[in-house]
């Protein structure tokens, strides 16, 4: 809190019971993916993989369905303790943003709406955020921002209008614009379609172990398995140097 501070000239210190701030915690969330080729099955030849092996080939389709589903809960995850019901999950980007949320049901943005919610995380915390990420109805709208904020161009040798933003500079910080496909975007409609605004030096991965693939040892059957696993969770440093447009739950 920043507040008036002045002592008289020679005056003894006044110590003042101080609260500890509040720790914010995450759960490790474990992430995995199998993959199991029969020896039949291995012994084939197939069309459309080169000279990869049947197996090499589930393991990179696995891989980036892997990688999708880490980026997917590290926005969508809801804080949940384990059971034995249900493994733990993190708290995701969305649901770690608490402060600065806007409920924009049936309500179109605007550039005076977008640049406020960047004026409100700087007044709440004194960083502004550096990412935002946008569905595909709220890029179209961005694209049309009028401002000097949003640049647009034409390339002079094709003549082609370009007016795609990819950053925004305001008076309270400039951000990157990502098109994301794991934000809510109903039907193309105002309702429903999302802004998730973070800073990524105070929002990032943290992990307890990186992805690594290994063999499955035990003999089942007549089948060779490979496993991909990642343990992590969002560290969410401060959550008021984020903000949130959002109409409808994820």
């Amino acid at each position: 809190t920043r507040a008036l501070n002045a002592m008289f000239e020679g005056a003894d210190f006044t110590f003042k019971n101080l609260a500890n701030p509040t720790r914010v915690t995450n759960y490790t969330q474990i992430l995995e993916h199998g993959v199991e080729v029969s020896r039949s099955a291995a012994k084939e030849s197939y069309y459309g993989i080169g000279t990869k092996t049947l197996m090499k080939e589930q393991i990179d389709l696995r891989t980036v369905e892997h990688r999708n589903d880490i980026e997917w809960n590290l926005i969508n995850a809801t804080f949940a303790m384990g059971t034995t019901a249900g493994a733990q999950t993190m708290r995701g980007l969305r649901a770690s943003i608490t402060t600065n949320t806007t409920n924009a049901l049936g309500v179109t943005l605007t550039e005076t709406l977008f640049v406020d919610r960047m004026a409100i995380a700087w007044t709440l915390s004194g960083i502004t955020p550096d990412t935002v990420l946008t569905g595909v109805f709220n890029q179209k709208i961005i694209n049309m921002f009028s401002s000097l904020g949003a640049t647009r161009w034409v390339d002079t040798t094709t003549r082609e209008i370009v007016n795609q933003v990819l950053q925004y500079n305001s008076s309270f910080g400039s951000a990157q614009i990502m098109l994301c496909r794991d934000l809510t975007t109903t039907a193309l409609a105002t309702s429903g379609s999302e802004l998730l605004a973070y800073n990524r030096s105070w929002n990032h991965v943290g992990w307890i172990d990186k992805t690594f693939i290994k063999p499955v040892l035990v003999d089942v059957a007549d089948a060779d398995r490979m496993v991909i696993i990642s343990e992590l969770t969002l560290q969410h440093d401060n959550e008021k140097t984020s903000w949130k447009w959002i109409g409808a739950s994820g």
